[in-house]
């Protein structure tokens, strides 16, 4: 369906990618499939990166065994692949980056999202912010940050947490304590908030929304109106 050899999924071609689709479909029960087509698809592809480059880790300790499920012509090419000069080059790099990284992700195989739910099950349901899930995942199970330059980030959350600029701004991923330490999210993708979801998708200023103004100020003159009908039927 996918050959080993594929060097980037994007490149898949759109024949493929409706057979994963249509496989998935078959075994999986999901809800609103169209919305979450595109999304499901891409972390397919991000689980197909990770297997292949466990089996280049094993390559690299000298473990060449075929798995059962790879096809033997396939295999020979994807060992000729990464064994290459130019794939050495590249692979060499990106290790080099890596090793400069001083925030490196550390969150479990589920992801924020995981994680934003075991918080909101602590806090009995009640909601948590992206700060709040930002920081377990950089967190040992103890809650301790995993090293001193992720400790002081926490600091810096932590203070903006505890300051008046972001009490009237905590939903926002524009003004929020998150976007106060690191600055405007790039496109594509939000801290905190795991794989998938961008600005664009939570909206980038949901404090700031008319809509949410107007409601917000609706609210306040219902519960004035109920306020004062109450207690002339006191």
């Amino acid at each position: 369906m996918v050959p080993i050899t594929l060097s980037d999924w994007r490149q898949l071609k759109g024949y493929n990618k409706k057979r994963i689709w249509k496989f998935i479909e078959e075994r999986f029960v999901i809800p609103d499939k169209t919305s979450r087509e595109k999304h499901i698809l891409q972390r397919i592809g991000r689980f197909f990166g990770a297997w292949k480059s466990r089996l280049t880790k094993e390559l690299e300790n000298g473990n060449d065994e075929k798995s059962a499920t790879i096809n033997e012509k396939l295999w020979k090419e994807f060992k000729k692949q990464r064994r290459s000069s130019n794939f050495r080059e590249q692979n060499n790099k990106a290790k080099e980056i890596r090793a400069k990284q001083t925030i490196q992700h550390t969150t479990c195989r589920e992801g924020y999202a995981r994680l934003e739910y075991e918080k909101i099950e602590e806090k009995d349901g009640a909601s948590v912010s992206r700060a709040e899930v930002w920081i377990r995942g950089y967190s040992d199970k103890n809650g301790k940050p995993y090293n001193t330059k992720i400790a002081e980030i926490v600091d810096k959350i932590n203070a903006c947490n505890q300051s008046q600029c972001s009490e009237s701004t905590a939903q926002s991923i524009n003004n929020d304590p998150i976007s106060q330490v690191f600055g405007t999210e790039h496109q594509g993708r939000v801290r905190g908030l795991g794989f998938g979801v961008t600005p664009t998708s939570v909206g980038a200023t949901t404090h700031n929304n008319p809509i949410i103004k107007e409601l917000m100020g609706l609210r306040e003159k219902y519960e004035d109106l109920y306020s004062y009908v109450y207690n002339q039927h006191k």
